[in-house]
C-alpha cells in the first residue's frame, strides 16, 4: 500500500499552551461542541463504518471542566485530532458516554499534558499520541489537512511519526481505564509522575525517536519500524512540537507535580534525574500486562510498577532504576519480567522495601555489563544475558540478594558480597568480590527484613546441611597471652555479608520448607498461579547443580585494619534441599584467575586475605570438581555425597605458619586431588572410596640447604641413613635442600600452638566401597597431650586408615628424629633434641599413578606427606589396613607407655607402646601390629568382594629394602569382605618373625630413588 500525507500543512511560528477550552476545527470533519456549564458535549464528526472522527482547533480543560464524547451504539472507535498547533493541557475529566463502549484516541503532534487533577472516565481503551497520523488497512487519519474518511475502516493498525523530534506527553494525574481495557501513551517523550492504571488490561508507554512507524502487532504489543521512503517524500512541512521544557512551563506544572525545569533542562524532583527527548519516565502503574519502551532512556525513579501478568521494560539507551530512603522501588510482575536495554543501571538498595520481583522468569538483557544493585525475587528462572541469549556480565558496587524458585544464570560478577539462593541450578562465570555490604542489603543474622510471614532475611544466615545440622568449620581463633592466634577451633558457619566479603550460593532449595518466597498480597494472581506470593513457576527446576568458572575475593580492610577481614566462600546444594532433584554437582573449574603464589600461579578459588578465619566451604549432594584452591591463610572444607576432584588446595604460605586446615570428605566416592598444603590445624581426609593425590611440588622452604660429606659431623644422622641403605656418598658430598622433596601433602605447624597440643596433624581415612565408616578409628587412645606431662612438646601426627584397595605412595616423613628412619614410624617417646634445620635426607623420584609401582585403583600419593618445622614437634603416626578391635585379657595390664602408633590395634588392656603379655592376658605391641598392617599393604592380593584393582607389582624393587631386592614377597594375607578377626590377628603376630616385621616395616614407605643412587640388583 502507498502512504500519502497532504502537501499543504499548516505552519505555526509560535507554540503556546491552549487555554482551557475545546473548540472544533473549521474543516470538513463536522465536529460539534456544545458547552453546558463546565461540560463540553462533543457530537457530530464524520462516521466511517464503526469509526467516528473528530477534529479540534484546540483541546484543553481546566480543573472543573469535562470533555464528554457522545457516541451512538454503532461506534467502536472514536478518533480525535488537534490541528491548531498548541499542546493540549488537560486538568479536568475526559469522558465517553453512549454507544457500545467505544475506544477513544486523542492525537496532538504538538504535545499533551495531563495535570494533577486530570482523569479518565471511558468505558473501553484509551490512547493518547503525538503521532502525525493513525493508519488503517486502507488509509491514514492525518493530524492536519484533509482526510479521505470513507477509506478509514476497521481498527487502527499503526502510528506514523514523520518528524525528527515528535511531541511529548506528560501525565501528572490519574489515568485509569476499565477492567480488561488498554491504556496507551505513545509519543516522542513520555513523562508520567502521576499514575497509570489498566487493571486486567494492557498498559503501553512507548517513545519514538522520530521518522518511524509504530505498528500494532497484537493487543498490548507495539513494533517500531523505519518510516517507508514513499511516505517521507510527501512531507514538505509539519506542525512543530513544543519542546519538553516549554511543555512543562506552559502546562503550569510545578515541583509538586514531580517535575521541574532548571537551566532549560527538565528534571524529576526525585533524584534530580534529567529527562531527555526520547525518554520514558513512569512513577506508578498497575496493569495485567505492561510494556514500557523508550527510544532513549527508561527512567524508573522511586517507581512502583505492578502487573499480575508480564512486564516488559525496554530502552534503546539506559534503563535506570533508583529508590530513596523514603520511597522504595517496587518493580513486580506476577508472571515474567524482562528488562532489556543497551545499558542497565539499577541501584535500589537505599530503601529496605525495594524489590525487583517476578512470579515467573526474570530476565535482564544487555550487550554491556549490567549494573545491578537490587533485591531480586523470582518464582521462575533469573538470567542476566546478552541479546544473543548468552550469559551476561554483572557489576554490583553494593550487594545484590537473589532469591529464585528456578535457575539462576549470569556470566561474570564483580562487586560486594553476593548472595544467590535458588530452587534450581546456579551458573556463574568469574566472581570477583571487592568488599562487604551493608546490614539491610545482605544476608546476615541481624537483618530484620521479612522474607515471608514466618521468616526474616536474618534467618537465612544460619546455614545447615541436608539433615538439618549446622555447617561447622574451623573458624574461631583462640588467642594466647601474647594476643597471638594459637589455634582455630570448630564453629558453626553463619553467613554475614555485611561484615565479611562473602560469596554465598545455594542451589536446589525447597522453598516450602522456608515458608515460601516473599510475595505481595495486594496483587491478585491470575487463575492457576500457585507459587507463594504471586506468579507461577512454569519451568520446574531439573537440577541443583552449581557451575562457576572462578571465585576471587580481594583483601578488604575494616575500620581496625590491618589485618584484612576474613572472607567466606559458601557453595551448597544441601541447604533445605529439594529431594525431588536427583542431580546436584558443584563445579568451580572454568578459566582460573592469577594468584600471588609462584608455585600456584592460578586458581579457580582465590581468597587473598591473610586471615586465619578465611572459610572456603563447599557442601554437595553430588560431587565436587574444582581447579586449584588457594588462600595464604584459611580453612578449606569440602564435603560431597559422591566424589571430590580438585587441583591443588593451598591454605598456607612459607611466611604464614598459622592454624589453617583442609578437610575433605565423601560418603561414597573417591577423593582425587593434586597436592595439599595446610597450616597448624592440619589435613583431615575421609573418603568413601579411594583417596589419591596426583600432584607434588619440587620446592618448599623447609629449612637450610645442607651439604653433607662422609665426614660431616653435622650430618651424622644423614650419613648413617645413607649407609644403612647401602647408598654411597660421593666425595663431593650430597646437597640436600628444597629441590629434594616432592610433596603431595604438606602441613605447616603453627608457631603459636601451646605446648602439648596437636600441631599440623594429617589424617587419611579411605574405603573401597566394601566397608563403611561404621567401624571407628580411634587415634592414640593413650596419647597424653597434657602440657604438664609434655611441657615442651607439640605433636605432629600422621594417621592413615584404608580399606581393601591398599595404600601406596611416596615417603611419609616428619621431622627427623635422631636414630630413626624418615619413614612413617610408630613413636611414642617425647622428643627432646629434634633437628629442625633438616627435614629431608634423601633424593626422591615421585611415583606415577597407573604405573606398576602405583596402581590406579589404589589409594595413595605420588609424593610425600610432610610435616614441616614447628616448635619442637614430636612425630606420631599410624597406618591401618583393617580395623583392629581391642583385645582384652584376664590378667594384669601390659607394659606402659603413652599409647602409640597402632590405633586400637595398639590398645588392649596393655595399652602402651611396648605392652606385652602379662598375667595370662593378651595385648598387642603397636609396633608389631603396624608391621603386620604394612605387610598387608605391600602384599599382592585380590579382593574377594569387589572388582580387583591393578595389583601392586611383585617386583617393586625400588620400594623394598636394599637387601631384599628381587626376593620373594611375604605370602599374601587374604581378607574376604570384612575385618580380620582378633584371633587371626594374634596368629599373624605370633607367627611373624621379628626380622620380617622390621623388613616389612621398612618396605612399607620405601620411596623410589633416583636411578643414579639406586643399588645395583644382586643376581
Amino acid at each position: 500500500m502507498k502512504y500519502l500525507f497532504p502537501v499543504g500543512l499548516l505552519l505555526v511560528s509560535a507554540i503556546a499552551p491552549a487555554t482551557a477550552q475545546v473548540t472544533p476545527a473549521g474543516d470538513n470533519t463536522g465536529t460539534v461542541v456544545n458547552s453546558v456549564g463546565n461540560t463540553f458535549n462533543i457530537t457530530g464528526g464524520t462516521t466511517a463504518g464503526t469509526n467516528q472522527f473528530h477534529s479540534f482547533q484546540q483541546f484543553g480543560l481546566s480543573n472543573e471542566q469535562v470533555a464528554n464524547f457522545i457516541a451512538n451504539p454503532a461506534i467502536q472507535n472514536i478518533l480525535s485530532r488537534v490541528t491548531g498547533g498548541d499542546p493540549s493541557v488537560i486538568h479536568g475529566l475526559i469522558r465517553v458516554t453512549g454507544g457500545n463502549n467505544p475506544n477513544l484516541y486523542l492525537m496532538n503532534p504538538a504535545g499533551v499534558i495531563f495535570g494533577a487533577n486530570a482523569s479518565l472516565n471511558v468505558p473501553a481503551s484509551f490512547t493518547v499520541t503525538t503521532a502525525n497520523g493513525i493508519g488503517f488497512a486502507t488509509g491514514w487519519f492525518n493530524a492536519v489537512g484533509n482526510n479521505n474518511y470513507a477509506t478509514l475502516l476497521g481498527n487502527p493498525e499503526q502510528f506514523a511519526f514523520t518528524t525528527t523530534n515528535p511531541g511529548s506527553i506528560i501525565n501528572a494525574g490519574n489515568l485509569s481505564v476499565g477492567s480488561q481495557q488498554n491504556l496507551t501513551l505513545l509519543g516522542g517523550t513520555v513523562l508520567s509522575t502521576g499514575s497509570l492504571n489498566a487493571p486486567d488490561g494492557h498498559l503501553i508507554v512507548t517513545t519514538v525517536a522520530g521518522e518511524k512507524l509504530v505498528r500494532i502487532t497484537q493487543p498490548g504489543s507495539l513494533l517500531s519500524l523505519e518510516l517507508p521512503l514513499d511516505v517521507a517524500a510527501t512531507l514538505p512541512g509539519l506542525l512543530p512540537a513544543a519542546s519538553l521544557p516549554e511543555l512543562v512551563t506552559g502546562g503550569g506544572l510545578s515541583p509538586a507535580n514531580g517535575v521541574v525545569v532548571e537551566n532549560g533542562v527538565v528534571k524529576l524532583t526525585t533524584g534530580a534525574t534529567a529527562v531527555a527527548p526520547g525518554d520514558v519516565a513512569v512513577k506508578q502503574a498497575i496493569a495485567q500486562t505492561a510494556s514500557l519502551e523508550a527510544a532513549n532512556n527508561l527512567l524508573l525513579v522511586e517507581s512502583q510498577l505492578q502487573t499480575t501478568g508480564n512486564l516488559q521494560l525496554r530502552a534503546g539507551n539506559t534503563a535506570l532504576l533508583r529508590d530513596s530512603a523514603t520511597q522504595p522501588s517496587l518493580i513486580q510482575a506476577g508472571e515474567n519480567l524482562t528488562i532489556a536495554a543497551s545499558n542497565i543501571d539499577i541501584f535500589t538498595l537505599t530503601s529496605p522495601n525495594s524489590v525487583l520481583q517476578a512470579g515467573g522468569d526474570l530476565v535482564l538483557r544487555s550487550p554491556n555489563t549490567i549494573r545491578g544493585d537490587a533485591f531480586y525475587i523470582t518464582g521462575g528462572n533469573l538470567s542476566f544475558e546478552t541479546p544473543a541469549g548468552t550469559p551476561g556480565n554483572v557489576e554490583s558496587p553494593n550487594d545484590p540478594i537473589i532469591l529464585a524458585q528456578g535457575d539462576v544464570s549470569l556470566n561474570t560478577y564483580t562487586g560486594q558480597s553476593l548472595h544467590i539462593l535458588a530452587g534450581g541450578s546456579v551458573t556463574v562465570g568469574a566472581i570477583v568480590i571487592t568488599n562487604f555490604g551493608t546490614s539491610n542489603n545482605t544476608i546476615n543474622p541481624g537483618n530484620p527484613l521479612a522474607l515471608n510471614p514466618t521468616r526474616t532475611l536474618g534467618s537465612l544466615a544460619n546455614v545447615t546441611r541436608a539433615n538439618g545440622q549446622p555447617v561447622t568449620y574451623n573458624g574461631v581463633p583462640v588467642l594466647n597471652a601474647a594476643n597471638e592466634v594459637e589455634r582455630i577451633n570448630p564453629t558453626t558457619l553463619v553467613i554475614d555479608g555485611s561484615t565479611l566479603p562473602t560469596v554465598d550460593i545455594r542451589a536446589g532449595i525447597d522453598w516450602s520448607q522456608l515458608g515460601g518466597l516473599p510475595g505481595n498480597t495486594n496483587l491478585v494472581t491470575p487463575t492457576g498461579q500457585s507459587v507463594p506470593g504471586f506468579g507461577t513457576f512454569s519451568s520446574p527446576a531439573t537440577s541443583a547443580n552449581i557451575q562457576i568458572d572462578s571465585i576471587q575475593i580481594d583483601s578488604v580492610f575494616g575500620p581496625a585494619s590491618p589485618p584484612p577481614l576474613a572472607s567466606v566462600v559458601y557453595l551448597t546444594n544441601q541447604y533445605y534441599p529439594n529431594l525431588a532433584l536427583t542431580s546436584g554437582e558443584i563445579r568451580v573449574d572454568g578459566t582460573p584467575v592469577p594468584t600471588s603464589d609462584f608455585l600456584t600461579p592460578s586458581a579457580n578459588i582465590f581468597v587473598s586475605a591473610f586471615n586465619e578465619q578465611n572459610a572456603i566451604v563447599i557442601d554437595s549432594r553430588g560431587g565436587i570438581t574444582t581447579g586449584n584452591i588457594y588462600t595464604p591463610q584459611g580453612n578449606v572444607d569440602l564435603a560431597a555425597q559422591t566424589a571430590i576432584a580438585t587441583g591443588n588446595i593451598i591454605a598456607t604460605t612459607p611466611s604464614s605458619a598459622r592454624s589453617t586446615s583442609i578437610v575433605l570428605s565423601t560418603q561414597t566416592g573417591n577423593i582425587v586431588v593434586q597436592r595439599l598444603e595446610s597450616g597448624g590445624n592440619g589435613v583431615d581426609i575421609q573418603a568413601g572410596g579411594l583417596f589419591q593425590s596426583l600432584g607434588f611440588k619440587d620446592t618448599e622452604d623447609l629449612g637450610n640447604v645442607v651439604k653433607v660429606q662422609s665426614n660431616s659431623p653435622l650430618g651424622t644422622e644423614l650419613v648413617n641413613f645413607y649407609n644403612s641403605k647401602g647408598i654411597p656418598i660421593p666425595l663431593s658430598g650430597v646437597f640436600v635442600g628444597v629441590e629434594d622433596l616432592p610433596i603431595s601433602i604438606f602441613a605447616r605447624p603453627s608457631n603459636n600452638k601451646p605446648p602439648g597440643s596437636l600441631n599440623a596433624p594429617v589424617t587419611i581415612r579411605t574405603e573401597d566401597g566394601s566397608r563403611g565408616f561404621s567401624q571407628t578409628f580411634p587415634i592414640f587412645p593413650g596419647l597424653n597431650l597434657d602440657p604438664e606431662a609434655n611441657p615442651a612438646q607439640n605433636i605432629g601426627l600422621i594417621s592413615v586408615k584404608f580399606g581393601n584397595s591398599g595404600f601406596s605412595g611416596g615417603p611419609i616423613v616428619g621431622q627427623i628424629i635422631p636414630g630413626s628412619d624418615p619413614f612413617i614410624q610408630p613413636d611414642n617417646t617425647p622428643v627432646t633434641n629434634s633437628i629442625t634445620s633438616l627435614k629431608r635426607n634423601e633424593s626422591y623420584t615421585p611415583l606415577t599413578f597407573g604405573s606398576e609401582t602405583f596402581p590406579s585403583t589404589a589409594s595413595g600419593l605420588v609424593g610425600s606427606i610432610t610435616i614441616a618445622a614447628g616448635s619442637d614437634n614430636g612425630f606420631y603416626s599410624a597406618i591401618q589396613d583393617q580395623v583392629f578391635g581391642p583385645v582384652t585379657g584376664g590378667g594384669g595390664t601390659g607394659g606402659g607407655g603413652t599409647g602409640g602408633g597402632g590405633g586400637t590395634g595398639g590398645g588392649g588392656t596393655g595399652g602402651g607402646g611396648t605392652g606385652g603379655e602379662t598375667g595370662g592376658g593378651v595385648t598387642i605391641d603397636p609396633n608389631a601390629a603396624q608391621a603386620v598392617e604394612r605387610q598387608l599393604t605391600q602384599t599382592d592380593r585380590t579382593s574377594a568382594c569387589t572388582t580387583p584393582g591393578t595389583p601392586v607389582s611383585g617386583t617393586r624393587s625400588p620400594q623394598l629394602p636394599d637387601d631384599q631386592i628381587n626376593e620373594p614377597l611375604a605370602p599374601a594375607i587374604t581378607n574376604p569382605c570384612g575385618a580380620i578377626e582378633d584371633s587371626d590377628i594374634l596368629k599373624i603376630l605370633e607367627t611373624e618373625p621379628q626380622s620380617t616385621r622390621r623388613q616389612s616395616e621398612r618396605s612399607a614407605a620405601r620411596p623410589l630413588m633416583p636411578r643414579h643412587l639406586a643399588p645395583t640388583p644382586r643376581d
